[in-house]
C-alpha cells in the first residue's frame, strides 16, 4: 500500500486514495486523466505531488454526482441508494456553500476551484467515500449486523471488554475474521476512528500477535496497534475490488470530467481519448502501463 499526504481534514479523501492502490490496479491511470481534464482550473504548481492533485480530482467527481447531468443519471441508474441517500447529502453539502440551485446542473462546475477547494478540505461521511470507491470499481461489503446502518464493522462495549479480558466474544471472533478477509482479499478497508479516516492494511490475530497495521495520511507512513486499544466508535468498512466493474465505469468517469462547454471537441477526440484507458489492464498491475494524453483546456 503506497503512503500519501493529505490536504488539512482531507483524510478521508487521501485514505481512500491510499486502500485503492492506484498503480497496482492502475487507477492512476485514470486519475491523471482527469487531472489532464480539470487541472488547470487550480493553477496548481507543476512541481505538486500527485497525491494532492488526485485528492482534488476525488473532490471533483462528489461535486460531479450532482452537477453534471451524465453521471447523476448513471448513478440513479446503477447506485441504489443515489436518489435517497447520496444525492441529498451531497446537495445539502453545496446549499450551506451558497452553490446556488441544487436541482439543476450547474454550467458554473467550470470554475468550482474555490468551491472544490473548500469541500477538500471538509472531513468526508462514510456516504461519500463509499460513492467514491464504487466510481473506482470497488463494492461496499456491509456487516451483516450493522445496526447504525453505516454497514461498516464496529466492536459493542461488550466485546471490547471481553477482549481485554482474554475471552474473545463469537461475534468479536467474527468481526475481526470480516475485516482480516477483506485486507487478505486486497481491499480497501477504511477505519473511520472517530474524527479521522486511515486506511487499514493489515490484521494480525495470532498467538500472542492482536496488531492492526495502518497508515495515517497526517504523516509517519505505517503505524501499529494492539485492538485492545479500538473503541466502540471505530468503524471499518469493507470494500472488495472489481476489476470488471471499474472498467465498466471508464466511459461515464472520462465523459464525468467533461467540462462545461467542452463536449463538442470531446465528441471528435472520443475514440482517440478512450483507448489509452482501456489498453491499461485496469486491475492487472502497472507494468506497461500508459497514461493518458495531455491536453491542455482554455477555462
Amino acid at each position: 500500500m503506497p503512503f500519501f499526504h493529505q490536504f488539512p481534514n482531507a483524510c478521508g479523501l487521501t485514505s481512500l486514495l491510499m486502500a485503492l492502490k492506484p498503480a497496482s490496479r492502475n487507477i492512476d491511470v485514470l486519475l491523471n486523466y482527469g487531472w489532464d481534464r480539470i487541472g488547470a482550473m487550480f493553477q496548481a504548481s507543476p512541481e505538486e505531488p500527485h497525491e494532492y492533485r488526485w485528492q482534488r480530482v476525488l473532490e471533483y467527481l462528489l461535486t460531479a454526482c450532482t452537477q453534471h447531468r451524465k453521471l447523476r443519471m448513471y448513478l440513479k441508474i446503477h447506485y441504489p441508494s443515489f436518489v435517497k441517500v447520496v444525492r441529498p447529502w451531497l446537495e445539502e453539502g453545496l446549499i450551506h456553500r451558497n452553490w446556488g440551485e441544487r436541482s439543476v446542473a450547474n454550467p458554473s462546475l467550470l470554475h468550482a476551484a474555490p468551491l472544490i477547494m473548500s469541500r477538500v478540505n471538509t472531513m468526508k461521511h462514510d456516504v461519500e467515500l463509499k460513492i467514491l470507491a464504487f466510481l473506482f470499481g470497488c463494492r461496499f461489503l456491509r456487516w451483516k449486523e450493522g445496526a447504525d446502518g453505516t454497514g461498516g464493522a464496529f466492536f459493542t462495549q461488550e466485546e471490547l471488554l471481553s477482549l481485554q479480558e482474554g475471552h474473545e466474544t463469537k461475534t468479536l471472533v467474527e468481526k475481526f475474521a470480516f475485516i482480516m478477509k477483506g485486507l487478505d482479499d486486497g481491499g480497501p478497508v477504511l477505519w473511520g476512528a472517530s474524527f479521522h479516516w486511515l486506511a487499514a492494511r493489515d490484521l494480525q490475530i495470532d498467538g500472542d500477535r492482536e496488531d492492526l497495521f495502518y497508515h495515517d495520511p497526517m504523516g509517519g507512513g505505517d503505524h501499529c496497534i494492539n485492538v485492545r486499544e479500538l473503541h466502540e466508535t471505530d468503524r471499518f468498512y469493507v470494500f472488495q475490488f472489481d476489476p470488471t466493474l471499474l472498467e465498466e465505469h471508464i466511459p461515464i468517469l472520462t465523459q464525468a470530467f467533461e467540462l462545461p462547454g467542452e463536449s463538442k471537441h470531446v465528441e471528435k477526440t472520443t475514440q482517440e481519448e478512450k483507448s489509452p484507458i482501456k489498453s491499461a489492464s485496469l486491475g492487472q498491475g502497472s507494468k506497461g502501463r500508459t497514461t493518458a494524453r495531455k491536453r491542455r483546456r482554455e477555462i
